[in-house]
């Protein structure tokens, strides 16, 4: 029995030493917080990502899986540091879009200065299919060689915007041009954009163009000039359920054919309650 004990013995405490250091390490592992994205939260309408720095914002244009989700500013947010090519553009293409919500939580994303060789849908979103609200943007410059460009968005796809505007824009490109959005068949509510646009043709302070879209109560104040179909508010309604109502636009309009203060053609749609109050000049 002692030469028994004298083996056993004293490998069981050490044994139950081990077992408990495990049992400590797995604890500990579950007790640790788990780092989060972004800011915090988890992307669901509950609890939407968290977006506070210019690098959290750029980083959502590299983060596709994220495009579905939610997300909410809790800062105003300065991208100086991304010039030219160097922002991510959040939504590329129809299959490709931002489908999420994105709240602006009434803060502002000033200094976008974008350059792009893309050929379509620019902007600080590119393509969108879901909802963006509360939001403003300071001084946005984005210069393409594409159509399809606005400040905020490029394409609006059936999705709704609300409380969005875009002060100061500067923003120049081939057709299909907006102070806010470049083509949009969503929904537009209680929005607005002063600056400058420019363009060939379908250029508007507010959306180049619009089809089977509604725009109401916002307005534009930006100067836009271009060669055709070229509106203080919209470039041109092609779609006959477009309509434009309770607006106005005031920014000089200078262009060739089909120029208006409001709206540069209605192909087909209405407008209505709306009025202009800036220069309008073409052939």
């Amino acid at each position: 029995m002692r030469s028994l004990g004298g083996i056993i013995g004293p490998w069981r405490p050490q044994r139950q030493k081990h077992t408990l250091g495990v049992v400590f390490f797995v604890l500990v592992a579950f007790c640790l917080p788990a780092q989060g994205k972004y800011d915090g939260g988890a992307g669901t309408e509950t609890s939407p990502y968290l977006i506070r720095t210019p690098e959290q914002l750029n980083s959502i244009g590299t983060a596709r899986s994220d495009w579905n989700k939610h997300f909410k500013l809790v800062a105003d947010i300065d991208l100086s540091a991304y010039s030219g090519s160097a922002y991510n553009m959040i939504g590329t293409e129809m299959l490709e879009s931002f489908s999420g919500v994105f709240d602006g939580n009434d803060h502002t994303i000033s200094n976008l200065n974008l350059t792009s060789a893309r050929q379509q849908h620019i902007g600080l979103f590119g393509y969108v299919s879901g909802k963006i609200m509360n939001l403003g943007l300071i001084n946005p410059r984005v210069v393409a060689q594409g159509i399809n460009v606005g400040a905020l968005i490029g394409y609006l796809d059936s999705a709704t915007i609300t409380g969005c505007y875009a002060t100061g824009v500067d923003v120049s490109g081939d057709d299909n041009i907006g102070g806010l959005i470049g083509w949009s068949t969503g929904r537009l509510f209680n929005c607005y954009s002063t600056g400058k646009v420019s363009c060939d043709w379908y250029v508007g302070g507010l959306i180049g163009l619009v089809a089977d879209s509604t725009v109401n109560t916002s307005y534009s104040k930006a100067n836009v000039s271009g060669n055709g179909d070229v509106g203080g508010l919209v470039g041109k309604t092609g779609d006959e359920t477009s309509v434009v109502s309770d607006c106005y636009a005031a920014g000089s309009v200078n262009g060739g054919m089909y120029v208006g203060g409001l709206v540069g053609q209605i192909e087909r749609g209405r407008a209505y309650k709306c009025y202009s109050t800036g220069r309008v000049s073409g052939n």
